[in-house]
């Protein structure tokens, strides 16, 4: 359950998987440990496999967005570059 990994530290993750983690990595835990509190709040029956599914659909939307944007850009750097407006500059 989410309940459980909210409450681990990060030495009992070490402990428990008995793998040491980079400063990194620890860090990584900790962002993760707030964004399943947050989601425990709303939904307390929260599974942790619940929880990646949520976050692997939201990754995807930002990809999404992101090539997006960079396709938008490059379509605007080609027009500038093409002559763009012409505005007797």
């Amino acid at each position: 359950m989410v309940k459980d990994v909210v409450q681990l530290s990060v030495k009992d993750y070490c402990r428990v998987t008995g793998k040491t983690l980079t400063v990194k990595e620890r860090v990584v835990f900790k962002m993760m440990q707030l964004k399943m509190k947050k989601a425990l709040k709303k939904n307390p029956d929260l599974t942790v496999g619940m929880f990646l599914a949520s976050q692997q659909k939201l990754d995807a939307v930002w990809i999404v967005l992101i090539i997006a944007l960079g396709l938008i850009l490059l379509l605007f750097v080609v027009f500038l570059l093409s002559g763009g407006l012409d505005i007797g500059i």
